[in-house]
């Protein structure tokens, strides 16, 4: 499910959890509709090997597993998203390190997450680094071709 910029907290990035929910829902309602008639217990008093029973255990492990890593999916998507509008709001402002943040000049902190990790390393790699504990002005009017190189007199490390 799409969203825009226009309802940043309204719904979110929760499609992948509503399409888990409706998935397990309807699994649900049929595993009911599979015990109140007994076919449950006439497949678990049929199986002398027990192995329909263990297969019914591992999908509900798996299906649990899938939900934990859609709600991690989901708040990483929210955050990227949230960082994304703070990038393009800010005012031709630049990015600054402020230790392991990335601060966004004139519209404040990106959110933690993948992104603002991968743009922080992108920041050091590029040779913005934080000295003696005070923020450096740094990079990045336009991500990641607005980029300056650092401004000491010392050369550069190679990118690789």
């Amino acid at each position: 499910m799409p969203t825009t910029n226009d309802n940043l907290d309204s719904f979110g990035d929760r499609g992948p959890l509503l399409r888990w929910l409706i998935f397990t829902g309807l699994s649900v309602f049929a595993f009911v509709l599979l015990w109140r008639f007994g076919l449950i217990r006439q497949m678990v008093a049929g199986d002398r090997t027990y192995l329909s029973s263990v297969i019914a255990l591992l999908y509900v492990a798996a299906s649990l597993h899938c939900l934990w890593r859609t709600i991690v999916i989901s708040r990483e998507a929210d955050a990227a998203r949230r960082g994304g509008a703070l990038i393009a709001a800010a005012d031709a402002g630049g990015l600054r390190l402020n230790g392991d943040a990335i601060v966004v000049e004139g519209a404040g902190r990106l959110p933690r997450g993948l992104v603002s990790a991968h743009i922080h390393d992108l920041a050091v790699k590029r040779g913005c680094r934080v000295h003696g504990g005070s923020t450096r002005h740094c990079c990045c009017a336009g991500l990641p071709a607005g980029c300056a190189a650092p401004t000491s007199s010392a050369p550069s490390p190679a990118i690789r």
